[in-house]
């Protein structure tokens, strides 16, 4: 909540700062969720020193646990972000 009150009031922020809200936001949906063994993050190249829009790819997030979830709490979610030079790849 934090994130989003006092960080993203700026046109741009950091690509570190955007994919750590992200992690939370994950962490935060593994406590909900029943079987989170299907749930899978991986982040390649740096971040350190980009920009990007704030809160851009947080609704493919929020859709992909919500339609990726049944009704008995059981999730897959495979996320893949891939930063190179001036490139994200999600």
């Amino acid at each position: 909540m934090r994130y989003i009150l006092y960080e993203t009031d700026n046109k741009t922020v950091f690509l570190g700062k955007e994919i750590n809200y992200i992690k939370n936001y994950i962490e935060l949906q593994k406590l909900r969720l029943n079987n989170i063994e299907n749930i899978f993050i991986n982040i390649h190249g740096e971040t350190r020193n980009k920009y990007m829009e704030p809160l851009l790819l947080i609704s493919f997030i929020e859709n992909a646990f919500k339609y990726g979830t049944d009704y008995k709490g059981v999730a897959y979610v495979k996320i893949k972000i891939t930063i190179t030079d001036a490139i994200l790849d999600f």
